[in-house]
Order: structure tokens, then sequence, then C-alpha cells
């Protein structure tokens, strides 16, 4: 189960805060109402609030932020998340940075440990000085361009963008930015299957900055047409059940050859092929993520026919289930 480490630094946002908390718990409940008919599934994800002593922390307007934990005193974490905190100018945030010297040694080390580190707002700026941000693209706050380009010259600074990530970090420099930051951290952690279920549900367009890199998934392909969005989204509900094309058709009001067609023009495929790929995209996360038994992964994913889960499998990614853990989640090479 992956642990998220959200740390609130006094004066913390909440909107930034409470972003995260609530993407993540949206995403635990899809998770267990998904595949809570087949097997006992506990939440997929836990979420502690950190603060500097694991005592409350005062956010903007002086509210108090009860903590789950210091940080010092986290478990192993799968996801580190610096919350934006108020600051006014350029000198609050040079004082913060100063003041918060433990914090990116600590930050440091759990990136060291395979930790995802995380930042919005001003809180890029304790990114950068682990030194995870150096000969990257990155982005910060418009009105702190200044600072951060004298105090981090390695890093490529983009202001403009909204959303940047690379290999073990992704942040955005505007709040108003912070669910789209949540969604993506959720699909990082979580799955590409319920990120995709998150930016349905939401409305929220995880890639403001161009196309998703797994365009199967992409919101941006959904508002072709919006039967087809409908179609997906009712499927993503209820892949891991018996879900048939003709119900999906008779929600819709269409004919399953009119549901056909138009999902092949959208997507390139038929909604029965969507389903198996949602299906072919769950397992792989439980095979990589958990140590259930291929033939249980076969029943949670909606498939009482294991040879023929098998046979799907190897048809989309070229290779057994059970070779595919192995690898650790690596296809085969051509």
């Amino acid at each position: 189960m992956p642990t998220i480490g959200i740390v609130a630094l006094d004066g913390a946002e909440l909107g930034a805060v409470g972003a995260v908390l609530d993407m993540f718990e949206r995403a635990n409940r899809y998770t267990v109402r998904q595949y809570g008919a087949v097997d006992v599934v506990n939440n997929p994800s836990q979420v502690l609030v950190l603060t500097a002593h694991g005592r409350p922390c005062r956010t903007t307007g002086g509210r108090e932020l009860k903590a789950d934990a210091a940080w010092t005193d986290a478990p192993k974490l799968d996801l580190v998340y610096v919350a934006a905190y108020q600051a006014d100018d350029e000198n609050e945030v040079t004082a913060r940075i100063d003041h918060d010297g433990p914090l990116h040694v600590w930050l440091g080390a759990q990136r060291e440990q395979g930790a995802l580190l995380a930042a919005s707002g001003p809180a890029v700026f304790q990114l950068a000085e682990t030194g995870i941000l150096d000969d990257h693209v990155a982005t910060a706050p418009w009105w702190l361009e200044r600072l951060f380009s004298r105090r981090y010259p390695r890093v490529t600074l983009d202001v403009p963008r909204i959303i940047a990530d690379g290999d073990g970090f992704i942040c955005t420099g505007t709040t108003r930015a912070e669910p789209a930051l949540a969604l993506r951290m959720a699909e990082r952690v979580l799955s590409a299957n319920v990120g995709s279920w998150l930016a349905k549900a939401t409305l929220i367009d995880p890639y403001p900055d161009g196309p998703a890199p797994w365009s199967v998934f992409s919101p941006r392909v959904i508002r072709q047409d919006g039967l087809v969005g409908r179609a997906q989204h009712w499927l993503q509900q209820r892949f891991s059940q018996r879900a048939r094309m003709s119900e999906l058709a008779d929600f819709l009001r269409v004919s399953e050859r009119t549901l056909e067609r138009r999902f092949r023009k959208s997507l390139g495929m038929t909604p029965l092929q969507y389903l198996q790929l949602l299906r072919v995209e769950a397992a792989k996360h439980m095979l990589t993520r958990s140590s259930r038994r291929v033939e249980r992964v076969a029943l949670l994913v909606g498939y009482g026919d294991v040879p023929f889960f098998k046979q799907v499998f190897r048809e989309q990614t070229g290779t057994s289930p059970r070779e595919y853990r192995r690898r650790g989640g690596q296809a085969p090479s051509a």
C-alpha cells in the first residue's frame, strides 16, 4: 500500500493540502468499490499530514491543521508532497529556505529511498534545495523567477509551464493547478487507470500543458465524442464486474453497432477491446505491487477464465503474467 506524506509547513495553504487529501480519498473509494465485491480490499493508499514536530501547524489565515506525525518520524514513504505556503516576497521565501535546512536533508534522503518528491507554489524551492531538479526542466511561481534562477542555475526554469515532472519529481508553480497536480501524483503512485477515472470523475485535466503520454487513457480523447466519453466512464466504473456491451448500449440508448462504430472512430478499438485494456492495466499494477497469485489477480480484474486472461494478457504485453511480474513490470524488448 503506497504511503503518501504531505509536509505542511507553518503558513501552509489549506487548498494545497486539501487537494491531495481529497484526491487520494476519492481514489481509495473507487478502488474499494471496484474490487470489494470480489475480495476484501483495504484502502490502496494511506495519506499522512506531517509537520516539523508532529504538532498542529498554523495555516494561511491562522487556522490550525492537525498532524499525523513529525516528518522525521514518518514510515517509509512512496510520495512526499511539500504543500504550498504563504509568502509575500523574495525575502520571506529566502528566510524560509534558510530555516528549513533539516527538511531539505530529509527530503533528499526520502528520494534516495525511492520516494517521488512533489511540491506546489513556493515549496518548489524546497525541492530545488535537494538538487533533484538539477539538469531538469522545472517550473516555479512567476514572481519568484529571478530568485529561483539565481539560486539554482543548473535548473532549466520554464515559468509558463503549469506542471513539470521528471525522474523522481513533479511540481507546479501555480495554486490553480494543485488539483491537476494531485491527480498526476495519484496516477504515478497508484496507476494510470485510477488516474484516468479520477480525471473523468472530477473533470480535471491532469495534462494542461499537452497530451498525456498514455493517449488511450487521456481525457483529451473523450472530448472528441461525448458518447464515447460516457462509455469509457461506464466501463471504468465496472471493469472488474461482468460488463455486457448490450447493457452499455442500453445505458447510452444507442445500438451496439452504433456504439462500436463511434468507439472505433474515437479510439481505434471496440468497447470490448477497451474493457480488456482496462483489465490488463489493472492486472499489471497488481502483479508488480502485490503478492497475489495470478489466478486471484485474474478474478479481481474480471476474468473467471484464467487461461483466457493469460491469453489476453500475453496479446497486450507480449509476455505471461508470471514473467511480467518477474521482470518487475518490464515488457520484453522487441
